[in-house]
């Protein structure tokens, strides 16, 4: 059994972007079996370079009264 550590500093995008950072660099030390590896907004893939938050539609609550 191997531990994956993701490590991330802090985001200006705030603590969802600097925990999905931690959590892209977790992936990458477990696909390279590197045990620690520290956030590269180079190589990360799904890196939050873009301070907007990503909105999702599951995110989206319901407009009273639009749609019915």
């Amino acid at each position: 059994m191997t531990a994956s550590i993701g490590l991330a500093p802090a985001s200006p995008a705030g603590l969802a972007a600097a925990l999905a950072d931690a959590d892209a660099a977790m992936y990458r030390a477990k696909t390279t079996r590197a045990g620690v590896v520290a956030f590269d907004p180079l190589r990360d893939d799904h890196a939050t370079a873009d301070p907007r938050p990503t909105l999702r539609v599951r995110d989206l609550a319901p407009t009273p009264g639009v749609g019915r």
